[in-house]
C-alpha cells in the first residue's frame, strides 16, 4: 500500500495516463494523437490478458497488487485536486498489464514474429507491419 501511495505522490498523472493507455482508452482524454497507442494496446489485449493472468497469481501476489492499488486510491482520496478529471477506474490487474506492455513493447515487431513462430495467429495488420519492418 505504501508503494502505491508513494508512486502516486511522485507521479500520479503519469501513472493514470499509462493506465488509460493500457486499457486502450487514452484517446477519450487526449484526442486523436492517442489513437495509435490505444489501438496497439487493444490489439495486444494487455488489459484482458492481465486480468486472466491476475486470476492465476497466488493469493499473496493478488493481495500485494490489491494493496498497491489501495495505496494509489488513498492518495487520490487525500489529494482530490491532483486527480485529473479523466482518471480511469483502478483495478489491481492494470499494473500487471503495464509490466506486460513494457516487456513486450507496443508494436514490437520481434514480439509479433515470436508469436507467429510459436503458432499464434496474429492479425493481418501485424503481418503487414512485420514485412515492412523487415524490408518486405
Amino acid at each position: 500500500m505504501g508503494l502505491g501511495y508513494a508512486q502516486a505522490e511522485d507521479r500520479l498523472e503519469g501513472i493514470l495516463r499509462r493506465y488509460l493507455e493500457i486499457r486502450g482508452e487514452s484517446a477519450s482524454a487526449f484526442g486523436s494523437q492517442a489513437v495509435q497507442t490505444d489501438c496497439a494496446a487493444l490489439q495486444w489485449m494487455y488489459a484482458e490478458q492481465a486480468k486472466l493472468g491476475f486470476e492465476r497469481f497466488d493469493p499473496q501476489m493478488q493481495k500485494d497488487y490489491r494493496y498497491f492499488i489501495k495505496g494509489v486510491e488513498r492518495y487520490m482520496r487525500e489529494h482530490p485536486k491532483e486527480v485529473p478529471v479523466w482518471a480511469p477506474p483502478l483495478d489491481p490487474s492494470v499494473p500487471v498489464a503495464v509490466l506486460d506492455a513494457a516487456l513486450w513493447g507496443v508494436n514490437d515487431v520481434v514480439g509479433i514474429e515470436d508469436c507467429s513462430r510459436g503458432g499464434v495467429t496474429v492479425a493481418k495488420e501485424n503481418e503487414i507491419d512485420t514485412r515492412r519492418a523487415n524490408g518486405g
